[in-house]
Protein backbone atom coordinates (compact mmCIF):
# COMPACT_ATOMS: atom_id res chain seq x y z
CA UNK A 1 0.00 0.00 0.00
CA UNK A 2 1.09 3.61 -0.79
CA UNK A 3 2.61 5.64 1.62
CA UNK A 4 0.49 8.63 3.09
CA UNK A 5 2.63 10.66 1.07
CA UNK A 6 2.67 8.99 -2.06
CA UNK A 7 -1.16 9.37 -1.00
CA UNK A 8 -1.39 13.36 -0.79
CA UNK A 9 0.86 13.72 -3.81
CA UNK A 10 -1.65 11.44 -6.18
CA UNK A 11 -4.65 13.64 -4.49
CA UNK A 12 -3.23 16.76 -5.24
CA UNK A 13 -2.51 15.84 -8.63
CA UNK A 14 -5.84 14.53 -9.19
CA UNK A 15 -7.69 17.03 -7.48
CA UNK A 16 -5.97 20.00 -9.32
CA UNK A 17 -6.96 18.10 -12.60
CA UNK A 18 -10.33 17.73 -11.80
CA UNK A 19 -10.72 21.62 -11.26
CA UNK A 20 -8.79 22.22 -14.45
CA UNK A 21 -6.00 24.03 -13.09
CA UNK A 22 -2.66 24.23 -14.13
CA UNK A 23 0.46 23.79 -11.89
CA UNK A 24 0.87 27.66 -12.19
CA UNK A 25 -2.33 28.33 -11.80
CA UNK A 26 -2.40 26.54 -8.52
CA UNK A 27 0.99 28.35 -7.34
CA UNK A 28 -0.50 31.79 -8.16
CA UNK A 29 -3.78 30.52 -5.67
CA UNK A 30 -1.16 29.46 -2.82
CA UNK A 31 1.34 31.91 -3.81
CA UNK A 32 3.98 29.53 -4.17
CA UNK A 33 6.46 28.64 -6.88
CA UNK A 34 5.44 26.43 -9.77
CA UNK A 35 8.17 24.38 -9.21
CA UNK A 36 6.82 23.77 -5.01
CA UNK A 37 3.53 21.90 -6.94
CA UNK A 38 5.74 19.84 -9.35
CA UNK A 39 7.69 18.55 -6.59
CA UNK A 40 4.68 17.95 -4.28
CA UNK A 41 2.87 16.09 -7.16
CA UNK A 42 6.21 14.31 -8.06
CA UNK A 43 6.82 13.26 -4.06
CA UNK A 44 10.02 15.37 -4.37
CA UNK A 45 8.33 17.70 -1.36
CA UNK A 46 7.26 16.94 1.72
CA UNK A 47 4.20 18.71 3.20
CA UNK A 48 3.94 20.57 6.64
CA UNK A 49 1.03 20.94 7.99
CA UNK A 50 1.05 24.54 7.08
CA UNK A 51 1.23 23.41 3.53
CA UNK A 52 -1.77 21.05 4.26
CA UNK A 53 -3.48 23.90 5.90
CA UNK A 54 -3.09 25.82 2.61
CA UNK A 55 -4.03 23.31 -0.07
CA UNK A 56 -7.17 22.92 1.89
CA UNK A 57 -8.25 26.21 1.81
CA UNK A 58 -7.69 26.53 -2.18
CA UNK A 59 -9.36 23.24 -2.50
CA UNK A 60 -12.18 24.01 0.12
CA UNK A 61 -11.89 20.51 1.79
CA UNK A 62 -10.85 18.83 4.47
CA UNK A 63 -7.92 17.21 5.28
CA UNK A 64 -9.52 13.66 5.13
CA UNK A 65 -10.52 14.33 2.24
CA UNK A 66 -7.12 15.33 0.91
CA UNK A 67 -5.82 12.17 2.84
CA UNK A 68 -8.31 9.82 0.95
CA UNK A 69 -6.95 6.66 -0.15
CA UNK A 70 -4.30 6.65 2.81
CA UNK A 71 -3.50 3.41 4.94
CA UNK A 72 -6.41 3.55 7.52
CA UNK A 73 -3.22 3.33 10.78
CA UNK A 74 -2.08 6.38 8.92
CA UNK A 75 -5.34 8.11 9.06
CA UNK A 76 -6.28 6.68 12.53
CA UNK A 77 -2.96 8.08 14.38
CA UNK A 78 -3.43 11.30 12.71
CA UNK A 79 -7.09 11.27 14.22
CA UNK A 80 -8.89 11.14 10.70
CA UNK A 81 -10.32 7.80 11.13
Amino acid sequence: MASLHDTLANNVRGERSRRRLTQAQLAVMLGWPRTAIHDIESGRRRLGLDDLAALCRVFDMPLVELCHGGRDDDLHALGLR
